[in-house]
C-alpha cells in the first residue's frame, strides 16, 4: 500500500539523519581528543598558561560530551525498565538471574 511505502521511506530518511549526526558527534569528539593529546605534549615541552587553558578547554568539551551521552543512555535505560516493569520478560529474568 501507499502508506507502507511512505513509512519505509520516512524510516530510511530518519535512520540516515541519525547516522549522519552520530558520525558528526564522534568526529567532533575525536577532534577534541587529538587536540588534547597535542596540547598536552606541547605543554610538557614548554609549559605556559595558554596551553594549560587550551588543555582545560578540550577536557571540558570531552567531559560535556560524555555527560550528555551518559545522560541519554541513563534515560533510555530507565524508560526500558519502566516499560518492562510489570511484565515477565527476558530483561527482568536476566537481571534476576545475575543477582542470584
Amino acid at each position: 500500500s501507499l502508506w507502507a511505502a511512505h513509512k519505509a521511506v520516512v524510516r530510511g530518511t530518519l535512520i540516515e539523519q541519525a547516522t549522519r549526526l552520530k558520525k558528526q558527534k564522534l568526529k567532533e569528539l575525536e577532534h577534541h581528543i587529538t587536540c588534547l593529546k597535542i596540547a598536552s605534549a606541547q605543554h610538557k615541552i614548554d609549559p605556559s598558561l595558554d596551553k594549560l587553558a587550551q588543555i582545560q578547554t578540550h577536557q571540558r568539551a570531552i567531559k560535556t560530551f560524555m555527560a550528555k551521552d551518559s545522560k541519554k543512555a541513563l534515560l533510555w535505560t530507565k524508560q526500558l525498565f519502566y516499560d518492562k516493569s510489570n511484565k515477565a520478560d527476558s530483561l527482568l529474568a536476566r537481571k534476576l538471574r545475575q543477582k542470584t
